[in-house]
């Protein structure tokens, strides 16, 4: 109804009043909804559910009993999740994405990889608690921003934070718990915090700033939430054995080679860990536990120092105003020390916390004097270098005409000047890991650069570097791209050394036409098994330029009624790029199959090119039938399947058998895991599936049988389970003993089923072969038996569709096996003939519609 409502500026104006409610997955919701009557503009809307905590308690892996709040759709259903903070806490099955329930108040799954689920609900309760009872603020991004967790992921021996939730993985088997004690939750979340506010860039010291923060929010939630598990060591809870390490330790970095010290001992420039950002983070992890320990001594350079104790509430309101207000993305230590002086000076004003905060700092290798002068032994440089125009962030193709010369230049951006007789040391070289898992690596250019003059703050310097040594072309193999690391490092230290990544690829001028092309159609098919056709295209594209492109894709199917234009879901190896879209077909608005077109496009500078085209009836995947064997003699996969592979393995056909191979494995395989359970927690890009449609029509005990071998040694190297509409078939198979053996599953009794085989494949092989559909043929009688109507079966030129109760009349539809209309008819009484001479063998559906009720059946067309 409609009535008097304020508009947002405070006018009275006509509006409609609306009551909107529902239930999704796992909320209900309900809400009076304003409008203003003239043009539909929203002015409000208030929720009418009022959200309300439940008390729950469960069982923690680390903490035993614990207590936090749940919400509940009915009465034996709970759910993980708290609606009344900010957007709300979730706790996700990062399985299935859905919110982890149970059917009773208490949780406690006997089982630690499920009870991890628990541990993060706990924590991150008590960490937005954490951040709104002591700081008022909502959530980590001070809006309310929604805490989710996904949890249960197998065999993940970690945690991160990805932009928008926490996963968190549950370990492995024998050296790893789950990682979701208090301290590792509110560290991941601790990432999003940063992300938020002071956004530190998550590479060299920024990235290690930003680590530091994740230690010292998880360590501080640690100290007052269960503070009898307190201690400095980071994840002391997560190794299962006394020879596996916990993670770091702050008041000891060195202990698990981690610096406490600036650019000392444990200092670390690794490439693959984003300049050092897990380790350089012990410096300002030592920094904070002095502070709330307190501490003398000498430090590494036998320095004397001597650290008053601060608190830890002192210090970590130190910390969290330092990342919240006075950081940004690209501050480094030496902003760090300046900044917390700042920030204490705002907060505190107190001499004896500021002279204990300038210790520290001493403690860790950092004072005015280090800032301004730089100790004789060590110059503290800060450079921006760019290599052929590049500076080092994400990947570089080279080039044709760049490959002649490499060049560097190096600007000056710290606070004095570099004296002339520096000395620098360039690398260049190519690594990878060859055909039998070998690294390699080839030089191709070391050489020491001196300074011919001083370079004062801001000068920069280029050095050239040509000859037959930079011709990346003459360290590039025929099976890989390899990926060519530039080292730049001072040369009497390694105050500075940074890694550049730069891609090679061959060369051809810009033609935008021609930039992509398709390289192979791995899969393209189209099965219809019930419901509409599903289309499967899995490809693989050929960048035919020399640089990396910002390149998109896109699929346009074209119908006689409509086309769709579908982005496509890719991921990019070097120049090539893999093309994957899984899509169902709605042939009501696009057309019959017959006329579809598929067509595969890529988007540069704005325009679309067309790169493949084919028709998709030609792509049909017909049903298997009985006694009809699939088998692979030809280099080509049979076209009644339909395949998908995992994005690390092979699927090819060898030695006349369908092969399924992956060199990669886990670190360790989950081998205390149920079989059964095991390749349900496996995530899909590890999995490779088989499907085809299996016509069962007049089969009586229908069975489905193919020849297996696995090539392995051990039970969860190779896992296969076969599914009949989704449902579990037999048991799964773990081990044929590198025999082939024949396997025979029943089937239920249905006439149109999808079949899906789904493998696990690691470090091994598993080859197929002689997929059947066997069974007791029915004898049909020449009829198909119905209740109200006899229909003949099978048929050639002419269909006979005979009336055996009803005078009334009843509408009769003919469709093809993939949707197509064939025919539409009205009968009254006796019998229906209808010509079939123009149809193609092949089955058919029927649907007859008799006073408001429906059949439906098959009809089989034999020439």
């Amino acid at each position: 109804y409609y009535l008097r409502y304020p508009d947002i500026s405070g006018n009275t104006v006509l509006a409609y009043e609306l009551l909107i409610s529902g239930t999704d997955s796992s909320n209900s919701f309900r809400k009076l909804v304003y409008l203003q009557a003239k043009d539909g503009t929203f002015i409000n809307a208030i929720d009418k559910i009022k959200q309300k905590t439940i008390p729950a308690k469960g069982k923690s892996n680390f903490y035993g009993q614990v207590d936090f709040n749940q919400d509940s759709l009915a009465e034996n259903r709970f759910l993980l999740q708290d609606l009344t903070k900010g957007n709300g806490i979730y706790v996700l099955n990062s399985n299935t994405g859905m919110v982890v329930e149970n059917d009773t108040s208490y949780w406690d799954f006997q089982d630690l990889w499920e009870n991890s689920a628990i541990d993060a609900m706990f924590a991150a309760n008590k960490f937005y608690d954490f951040l709104m009872d002591r700081y008022n603020y909502n959530s980590i991004d001070n809006n309310g921003f929604a805490l989710i967790s996904n949890v249960s992921e197998a065999g993940l021996v970690n945690a991160y934070w990805d932009g928008t939730s926490s996963t968190f993985g549950t370990g492995d088997c024998f050296n790893y718990n789950p990682f979701t004690s208090i301290e590792i939750v509110a560290h991941e979340f601790t990432h999003g915090l940063t992300e938020f506010s002071s956004n530190l860039v998550y590479r060299d010291e920024p990235g290690a700033l930003n680590e530091a923060m994740s230690d010292i929010f998880g360590k501080a939630l640690e100290y007052y939430t269960v503070p009898q598990h307190f201690s400095w060591i980071i994840g002391k809870e997560i190794p299962k054995k006394p020879s596996v390490d916990p993670i770091r330790s702050m008041s000891d970095p060195n202990l698990y080679e981690c610096p406490k010290y600036y650019k000392g001992k444990y200092w670390s420039t690794d490439f693959f860990d984003n300049g050092g950002v897990h380790s350089n983070s012990g410096v300002l992890n030592y920094w904070f536990y002095l502070l709330v320990n307190g501490k003398n001594g000498n430090n590494e350079k036998n320095v004397p120092f001597d650290v008053k104790s601060i608190g830890m509430d002192n210090a970590i309101d130190l910390a969290f105003n330092l990342n919240v207000n006075y950081l940004n993305e690209n501050s480094n230590y030496f902003d760090a020390y300046t900044m917390s002086l700042a920030a204490a000076n705002d907060l505190f004003n107190d001499s004896l916390i500021t002279n204990s905060i300038l210790e520290a700092w001493k403690a860790v290798g950092i004072t005015d004097e280090t800032i301004l002068v730089g100790p004789p032994d060590e110059p503290i440089y800060t450079f921006e270098i760019t290599i052929n125009n590049y500076n080092g962030n994400g990947k570089k193709a080279l080039c044709q005409s760049e490959l002649s010369t490499l060049q560097t230049k190096i600007i000056n951006r710290s606070k004095n000047s570099i004296p002339a007789g520096s000395e620098f040391r360039f690398e260049a070289f190519v690594s990878y890991y060859s055909n039998d898992e070998k690294f390699v690596r080839v030089d191709f250019l070391d050489t020491i650069q001196v300074l011919p003059l001083d370079l004062n703050v801001g000068d920069s310097l280029t050095f050239n570097y040509s000859g037959n040594a930079l011709d990346l072309k003459l360290v590039k193999t025929d099976n890989i791209n390899l990926v060519n690391i530039l080292s730049i490092r001072r040369q009497d230290s390694l105050v500075f050394n940074k890694f550049y990544t730069i891609e090679y690829s061959p060369v051809v001028p810009m033609d935008k036409e021609n930039t992509i092309s398709m390289e192979t159609i791995y899969l393209l098919s189209v099965q219809k098994c019930i419901g509409n056709p599903v289309l499967n295209f899995y490809g693989f594209v050929q960048n035919n330029y020399c640089d990396v492109l910002d390149i998109e894709y896109f699929v346009k199917i074209s119908g006689t009624k409509n086309s769709i234009l579908l982005p496509v879901d890719h991921w990019t190896f070097y120049s090539t790029t893999h093309l994957r879209l899984p899509v169902e077909i709605d042939t009501n608005y696009l057309g019959t199959l017959d006329d579809l077109l598929f067509e595969v496009f890529f988007k540069l500078d704005d325009e679309l090119f067309l790169f493949y085209s084919t028709s998709l009836d030609i792509h049909l995947n017909q049903p298997l039938k009985k006694d009809e064997v699939l088998t692979f003699e030809e280099p080509e996969l049979p076209a009644l399947l339909s395949y998908n592979s995992c994005i690390y393995c092979n699927l090819e056909v060898n030695n006349g058998m369908l092969k399924i191979s992956n060199n990669l494995s886990p670190s360790e395989l989950q081998t205390c895991m149920n079989i059964e359970d095991y390749l349900d927690f496996i995530p899909d890009h590890y999995k490779n599936s088989i499907t085809f449609c299996a016509d069962l029509e007049h089969i009586k005990k229908p069975e489905l049988s193919f020849d297996l071998k696995m090539n392995g040694y051990n039970d969860y190297e190779h896992v296969l389970k076969v599914e009949q509409d989704g449902n579990l078939i037999g048991q799964v198979i773990s081990n044929t003993g590198s025999d082939l053996k024949h396997y025979a599953f029943p089937l239920s009794e249905v006439d149109i089923s999808q079949i899906s085989l789904t493998m696990v494949v690691f470090k091994s092989s598993i080859f197929l072969d002689n997929i059947s559909i066997a069974g007791n043929a029915v004898a049909t009688e020449d009829a198909y038996f119905n209740p109200v109507f006899m229909v003949k079966n099978p048929v050639s030129d002419e269909i006979t569709i005979a009336n055996r109760h009803s005078n009334e009349k009843w509408d009769v539809e003919l469709f093809s096996l993939d949707g197509q209309k064939m025919a539409q008819f009205r009968g009254v009484t006796g019998e229906l003939r209808v010509d079939s001479s123009s149809f193609p063998s092949g089955i058919y559906f029927y649907r007859i519609v008799l006073d408001g009720q429906m059949f439906r059946g098959k009809i089989m067309v034999v020439k």
